[in-house]
């Protein structure tokens, strides 16, 4: 019951003006998707990216393993070009040390498992540490073979997306997206799309300033650091992030054809409940007054939930993947 006098007013007050924008989002979700007849959100529409998701000094030799295993649906990895092994490498520094895994190996298992999938709007985001022709014609090895899968565009005026199972987000090093674009030629298809919209990547008072005014074409994804969405320059913590820049931005971007992402936003231990371990999110969690994942702190990862974000960079794979199955059970009961 809410109570003003109640220390916990302020969180409770948060805690219902976020189950007042979820069941608006679920709303107008059934009513503008033409999908108004099924449940939404439905589980296969999950927007958890697996951020970083490949071995690397401090991280496990399995991470790679674990992001695929976790069901999310969108998966990064960052590269380089190694002039040894005359192969792009899955690394988070520009410069190879000759012991990281070549990503034509490393994707193996993605393609074979995404491939198999009966659902689609899976996202491999590659995100370039580096910038060279080599580099790049490497990355189009890759992915030429896998043609069937990818969503494609052909160059030229005049073209439409043709959305497949996989779509390749292109990130990171500008150059590497510009030497992309070069090598496919006029009337021939692009097989992955870039994120280098021009647009700003600080914050701004004015939030639809992020996302481009002209439709989507090559340029079709949008990639901004959470710090963007506080609700004043420099602010920090929860408290202020603003569900309407979040709502501006995910908005203006869905119509203009592009997808937004958001990186890395990572729950936090919530120090008024006792820790969960990583998968014990109880899918049965109520909505209002009690958090869907026990023992983490999910408030911005549920405003972006609730203003439609396509995809939502995160560490937390597991954690993830089990509050997105909460989401949707609770708004199956709600609507």
């Amino acid at each position: 019951m809410l109570n003003a006098s109640n220390p916990t007013w302020p969180r409770q007050l948060r805690m219902l003006e976020l189950s007042m924008a979820l069941v608006a989002a679920w709303l107008l979700l059934g009513l503008t998707d033409g999908r108004a007849a099924e449940p939404v959100p439905r589980l296969e529409d999950n927007p958890f990216a697996a951020h970083n998701a490949y071995p690397w000094r401090f991280y496990g030799k399995d991470r790679f393993d674990k992001a695929l295993a976790s069901g999310l649906k969108h998966l990064e990895v960052d590269v380089t070009y190694d002039p040894a092994r005359q192969a792009a490498v899955a690394t988070h520094d520009a410069k190879p040390t000759g012991q990281e895994p070549e990503l034509g190996k490393l994707l193996e298992p993605l393609w074979t498992k995404w491939g198999a999938a009966p659902d689609d709007g899976y996202t491999l985001i590659i995100d370039f540490k580096s910038s060279s022709p080599e580099l790049v014609a490497a990355l189009r090895k890759i992915l030429e073979p896998q043609r069937a899968l990818l969503s494609t565009l052909t160059k030229g005026s005049g073209t439409e997306f043709r959305p497949r199972k996989i779509t390749v987000c292109l990130t990171g090093d500008g150059a590497a997206h510009r030497l992309f674009k070069e090598q496919t030629e006029a009337g021939s298809d692009y097989l992955a799309f870039s994120d280098d919209t021009g647009c700003p990547g600080s914050w701004r008072a004015d939030a639809s300033h992020y996302v481009p005014d002209k439709p989507a074409g090559f340029v079709r994804f949008v990639t901004l650091e959470k710090s963007n969405f506080m609700d004043a320059a420099g602010a920090t913590g929860n408290d202020h992030v603003s569900l309407s820049r979040l709502q501006t931005v995910s908005t203006k971007a869905r119509d203009g054809g592009y997808r937004l992402r958001i990186y890395t936003i990572n729950p936090a231990r919530r120090s008024d409940q006792p820790a969960a371990a990583a998968n014990d999110a109880r899918p049965d969690a109520k909505l209002i007054g009690e958090a869907l994942s026990p023992g983490w702190d999910t408030h911005f990862w549920d405003l972006c939930l609730a203003a439609r974000v396509q995809m939502i960079a995160t560490d937390a794979y597991d954690v993830a993947a089990a509050h997105w199955k909460a989401y949707v059970e609770a708004a199956g009961r709600d609507r």
